[in-house]
């Protein structure tokens, strides 16, 4: 044990030293070159001098103004200098208000995306006037389709778009021809079937937003980050598609095995990651969702995406992990700087990150009528046998629609019925998904109304059966 006073002049001893001054003075004159110096430093030096034991330059610096503050002299001169430093650093790397509000506008965040049902039911169903209206106000070009509620499609097929790839026809399907319609890549669109007892004026089955956070001064950028923010995802934490083409991890909410019954945050990590690590990438992909589900806020109708704010805004979690517990708050990084947004919603508390993945026909039970999926970056080999437009597009097969990927596509569609995407070759998506799946909220409403605990030490887990 280091008793009181011994310590002050062992801190003295240390950091006053010609060789440790020296070095600090080189550090405190080129504060934007020596981060491996200052790791080195903080590393090597004494225990006594961290003050939380985490053997920080932060730490070391502040153990140092602690020590000499009433010492004075030169070397309490030189540690005020790196304390200054470390502000300035923190400043440029964190944006101020004001360019937080300049980002949020430019990506034309921070609104309530304008309801359709009210706009459709100005017109009569089917008529250019209802088209304009629903084009005018939010951007959506209207396509009029019915659900094909016949339809019987096995689940766990194999989509393709040639038919060239058909490998074995009693596991393949074919998803062109007259049975499907296809939504271009540069195509915003809302999918309206004829109107119902419940829906008099037409029924919004599907809706995708092109270009959301797709242009040159900030938004392609942003892309990119995400896109690195899934690629690490996909390469750190558990394939929960092992069988599957391409990578899908989980990250969020989980109820864990049947037989288990255990509703808590998965454990995600293969990697053997530390402490830090681990809550600096789940800090990424928290930032990927909060921007993901901000664009779904302001740019997907507001009365699709009202069941799900309200379930978020009332007692549902929004996104958490194990190491980054639930509540609001996100960062996005864009040209180094950290955009914090420490009030904003995250979105929904179950989380799915893709990496050229090629998703079978499936349902996936849900408590809201409406999931979201974001491609942030369709990404197409230059030597792909597939043409244009062609590979990994999202596939509704009931409705009969294949929607073309394109980067910075925004989709509301509804899981319960039966989806998938086609065979992407050497295309590559990079994008995220976001849903509140019936068993986790089932699983939740259970847990509140017996009091158990949630608990944060199961793997995630995969329940589909292909």
């Amino acid at each position: 044990m280091i008793h009181v006073h011994t310590f002050l002049p062992l801190v003295q001893t240390y950091i006053c030293s010609d060789s440790i001054h020296s070095e600090l003075q080189e550090i405190a004159d080129n504060p934007s070159t020596t981060y491996e110096k200052q790791a080195r430093i903080a590393r090597e030096a004494p225990e006594f001098l961290h003050r939380n034991k985490t053997g920080t330059w932060a730490d070391f610096v502040a153990a140092g103004l602690s020590t000499l503050n009433a010492q004075g002299g030169h070397h309490l001169r030189l540690f005020q200098k790196l304390n200054q430093n470390m502000r300035n650093e923190k400043a440029a790397r964190y944006a101020t208000h004001q360019e937080k509000r300049d980002l949020v506008r430019h990506l034309e965040l921070g609104k309530i995306a304008p309801e359709i049902y009210p706009l459709l039911a100005k017109h009569p169903y089917g008529s250019p006037l209802q088209c304009e209206a629903v084009k005018e106000a939010l951007g959506l070009e209207v396509i009029y389709r019915e659900r094909r509620y016949n339809t019987h499609v096995p689940m766990y097929r194999r989509l393709v778009e040639l038919q060239d790839h058909i490998g074995d026809p009693r596991h393949d399907i074919l998803v062109t021809g007259e049975s499907f319609l296809r939504i271009p890549a540069r195509i915003s669109a809302v999918v309206i079937s004829p109107p119902t007892e419940g829906f008099p004026y037409g029924c919004v089955e599907l809706v995708v937003k092109r270009d959301f956070a797709n242009d040159m001064v900030y938004g392609r950028k942003l892309l990119k980050w995400v896109q690195d923010a899934i690629l690490e995802a996909c390469d750190n934490r558990r394939d929960v598609r092992p069988s599957h083409a391409g990578k899908m991890v989980q990250v969020g909410l989980n109820m864990g095995p049947r037989h288990r019954r255990i509703l808590g945050y998965a454990k995600s990590f293969t990697a053997n990651l530390d402490d830090e690590e681990r809550r600096n990438q789940d800090e990424k992909v928290i930032g990927c969702f909060g921007l993901f589900w901000h664009g779904v806020v302001s740019f997907i109708p507001g009365d699709i995406t009202a069941p799900v704010r309200k379930c978020l805004e009332d007692e549902y979690p929004q996104l958490g992990t194990r190491d980054i517990p639930s509540g609001p708050g996100f960062t996005v990084v864009l040209d180094g700087k950290h955009y914090v947004f420490s009030q904003s919603q995250r979105g929904p508390p179950e989380g799915i990150l893709t990496a050229g993945y090629a998703a079978h026909t499936h349902r996936d039970p849900a408590y809201c009528r409406w999931a979201f999926g974001f491609t942030a970056v369709h990404d197409r080999s230059e030597d792909s046998e597939l043409p244009e437009g062609h590979g990994s597009n999202y596939v509704d097969m009931t409705l009969g629609i294949v929607v073309e990927s394109g980067d910075g596509t925004l989709t509301a569609f509804q899981p319960d019925y039966l989806h998938g995407t086609t065979y992407a070759g050497k295309i590559v998506n990079y994008g995220l998904s976001a849903t509140m799946t019936r068993r986790v909220r089932d699983g939740f409403e259970e847990f509140i109304k017996e009091g158990k605990p949630v608990v944060f030490a199961f793997q995630s887990v995969d329940e589909h059966k292909n």
